[in-house]
């Protein structure tokens, strides 16, 4: 029995020790790498309202003809007041003075340049492209959430391009080459997304193949090693580092593995429960916008956004204010984040809704998210009042991007993350989602090592775990060869 078990952990650990190592050698690389990663210097792109002579909104876009939108922002830039406007089915935003009217031509694109600026830091370096993305790439994946974006290039050493958002003024992410290498090499090695081209289940497949085939050769190793131990010779060689360093590392080796099956197959099977509900585009009538929203007195004198929204019917201004201390979010890969975080920004500020004629509108923030939760699920209800959230949690990670949000809790145990910025749901959060999150965080990248260590150790220690699980494998497989070859030879005399 325990021979055959032999010859079988020796075959299947052959047939797994590709995907170990690469697992392995990734799982080592990434956090490295990310500590590398640029990261933005400015976060909040403050815009300063102030009263002043202006034509309407119903005044500039009757001038060019629109009466209909399905998004209208306020925005200071460059000196001047303007009127960012989308039109239905229309990516690009168009750029209105709202002094005279005119039209900025590629007004989206220097904006976003601006905006790419501001959040790198960076005045002089030459832009040689800016390119509206509407789906996601390779290079920009649907981990970073904002859509439609633009990609601006740079021309610098390390090859950097920024994403952003202009509607929310957001930056959804930067890349330098460092980083697209790190994401291209996790990309290939770890999460084999290059099957994906021929298909998507069939990556799932061969992934669960390896997984069970490394959870075998862990639990027969652990047998053969473990309960026969004594029956082995205690001359130390290859032999016995193999098998001690195999027992001292089995738990963390089925740590690994279990919890990569799990999240593979929750990824998979359940998907983005969020990407699952659409929000029909809204259409904005403008021609009752007879009052320059920058005459409207809130109180605020910095504002970070001022956009219309609509909710049973009737247009509001919505006035968002200005963090006074933005936290800094690191802008590195959401899914295996290795950096600090922002997990604790300052609280943020009541934002301020008005009716078109400037009356001010109690819990108007509270009211929209309402709005939002009602065309997302229409059939049910809150059971609980909706909450502020202003940090990312082990429920609502930084994977989700977003903040704040507004929290919304169901009967079913689901929970719904709505972002009244963007008009989106950010996240849809199911019991199952949880328990899943749970393991892969704590078992799969050792989080729970956080508060006892902290980060940095914590990825020390899951660094040294890989490795060691890495050389233990070819060591393994060193052994079975050798093996081999000297059968083979004995053979090879024996005909001689």
């Amino acid at each position: 029995m325990t021979k055959h078990l032999y010859r079988w952990h020796w075959r299947i650990g052959m047939v797994a020790l590709i995907a170990i190592v690469v697992w392995c050698f990734s799982g080592v690389l990434h956090p490295i790498m990310s500590r590398f990663q640029a990261k933005a210097v400015k976060l909040d792109a403050v815009q300063l309202i102030t009263p002043s002579t202006l034509q309407t909104p119903a005044e500039v876009l009757a001038q060019n003809s629109i009466t209909q939108v399905a998004e209208l922002n306020v925005l200071n830039w460059q000196g001047k007041t303007w009127y960012q406007v989308r039109l239905p089915n229309q990516a690009q935003r168009d750029y209105f003075n709202a002094a005279d009217g005119a039209l900025l031509p590629q007004g989206d694109a220097l904006y976003a340049q601006h905006l790419a600026r501001e959040y790198l830091g960076d005045v002089k370096s030459e832009i040689t492209e800016s390119r509206l993305l509407t789906e996601f790439t390779g290079e920009y994946a649907d981990v970073n959430r904002l859509l439609p974006v633009w990609q601006i290039q740079f021309k610098r050493d390390d090859g950097m391009r920024v994403y952003i958002a202009t509607g929310s003024g957001r930056m959804a992410t930067l890349v330098d080459n460092l980083k697209a290498f790190s994401s291209t090499e996790f990309s290939l090695l770890h999460r084999w997304d290059w099957i994906n081209t021929l298909s998507p289940w069939l990556r799932v497949a061969l992934a669960s193949v390896m997984l069970l085939a490394n959870i075998a050769v862990v639990v027969m190793g652990m047998w053969i090693y473990g309960l026969r131990w004594n029956n082995f010779s205690p001359k130390w060689g290859l032999r016995r580092v193999h098998r001690i360093t195999g027992i001292t590392l089995s738990v963390a080796a089925l740590m690994f593995a279990v919890s990569g099956l799990y999240h593979l197959w929750n990824k998979q099977v359940r998907g983005d429960n969020a990407t699952r509900i659409a929000l029909a585009e809204q259409l904005l009538s403008v021609s009752d916008l007879t009052l320059a929203p920058s005459s409207i007195d809130t109180g605020m004198n910095a504002v970070r956004r001022l956009s219309l929204v609509q909710w049973d019917g009737q247009n509001y201004w919505r006035f968002e204010p200005s963090q006074a201390k933005p936290a800094k979010p690191v802008m590195g890969d959401p899914e295996h984040q290795h950096g600090k975080p922002a997990d604790k920004p300052p609280a943020t500020p009541s934002v301020d809704y008005t009716t078109t004629d400037g009356v001010l509108v109690a819990m108007g923030d509270a009211a929209y998210a309402q709005a939002i939760l009602r065309e997302a699920i229409p059939a049910a209800a809150p059971n609980a009042p909706l909450t502020v959230i202003n940090r990312f949690s082990d429920d609502y990670g930084f994977l989700y991007k977003r903040l704040p949000v507004w929290r919304a809790q169901y009967d079913d145990g689901k929970t719904l993350y709505v972002d009244t910025a963007d008009r989106k749901i950010a996240a849809v959060i199911q019991t199952s989602d949880r328990a899943e999150r749970w393991v892969f965080s704590n078992i799969h990248k050792l989080n729970f090592l956080d508060p006892v260590i902290g980060k940095d150790w914590r990825d020390l220690v899951a660094g040294v775990l890989a490795a060691s699980l890495m050389m233990i494998s070819i060591l393994g497989a060193w052994l079975y060869l050798r093996v081999r070859m000297k059968r083979t030879a004995g053979k090879t005399s024996v005909k001689n």
